[in-house]
């Protein structure tokens, strides 16, 4: 008989990094935890049941579940039953340790804060030791993935910057500072990574005046509204150009009737 239960806990900075939504992460998690028995390791819970314990329809359901197998999240057998896959684990794991970590560094730092109250001096060089080492350790937490598009595109414009300013040196903390805004131009501005990049090249290959300008992620962001409004009007009046002049080389082109 398969167990049932009430709740699900939901890791929003793995449900994001999953591209998951609410509806899509507690469907995954439901299946992680009822396929978690080594004799028969796959959920058997009714698509109904899921629907009833969320407060969704039985349709709804299949098609969340034809999502996250779309999207490498979970997988079924022969008989129907489901399981989550590997990245499903290793991202929720990685995630609790980095919360956990997160609550460490805040015990610490109450740690430290107390300790400096009452005002014992010996102790001040150990707290600055201990508050350099978990700084650094959130630090290395808040690491954008190099292989993810926000770092993509931090690398696309630094590559159009460079080929009009060569002399512009950009490390990869910059690159990583880039991925945040770039991050934000897609999940919080609703942009989308093909426009993003078209916008890009517009600026520093076909513009006179914003190459010079746009020399960051967080400038491109500020003013992306406007840049592609410009780009838009600029390209439909080239078209409107070509058109003319093909226009114009047809009728040169007829013959005239004597």
């Amino acid at each position: 008989m398969n167990k049932t239960f009430s709740y699900n806990t939901i890791i929003h900075k793995a449900r994001k990094k999953l591209g998951l939504s609410v509806n899509e992460y507690c469907i995954a998690d439901t299946i992680s935890r009822l396929s978690n028995n080594i004799q028969f390791p796959y959920c058997i819970m009714s698509k109904q049941d899921m629907a009833d314990s969320m407060d969704l329809t039985r349709q709804a359901v299949i098609e969340i579940v034809q999502r996250l197998e779309l999207k490498g999240i979970i997988e079924r057998n022969v008989t129907d039953g489901l399981r989550t896959l590997p990245v499903w684990s290793e991202t929720v794991d990685w995630c609790k340790e980095s919360l956990q970590v997160g609550a460490d560094c805040k015990e610490s730092l109450q740690d430290c804060k107390e300790s400096l109250q009452v005002g014992v001096k010996k102790d001040d060089s150990k707290c600055k030791d201990s508050l350099h080492n978990i700084y650094k350790q959130v630090d290395r937490n808040k690491e954008i993935d190099k292989e993810s598009s926000f770092f993509l595109l931090s690398q696309f414009l630094k590559e159009k910057i460079n080929k009009n300013y060569p002399k512009i040196i950009l490390n990869d903390s910059q690159l990583i500072k880039w991925s945040r805004d770039f991050r934000l131009m897609i999940e919080k501005d609703g942009r989308n990574m093909e426009e993003i990049k078209k916008v890009i090249t517009w600026v520093h290959e076909d513009s006179d005046f914003w190459y010079k300008n746009i020399l960051s992620a967080s400038k491109l962001r500020e003013k992306f509204g406007r840049l592609y409004g410009e780009m838009e009007a600029k390209d439909k009046k080239k078209s409107l150009v070509k058109r003319e002049g093909a226009l114009h080389y047809e009728v040169k082109k007829r013959p005239v009737n004597i």
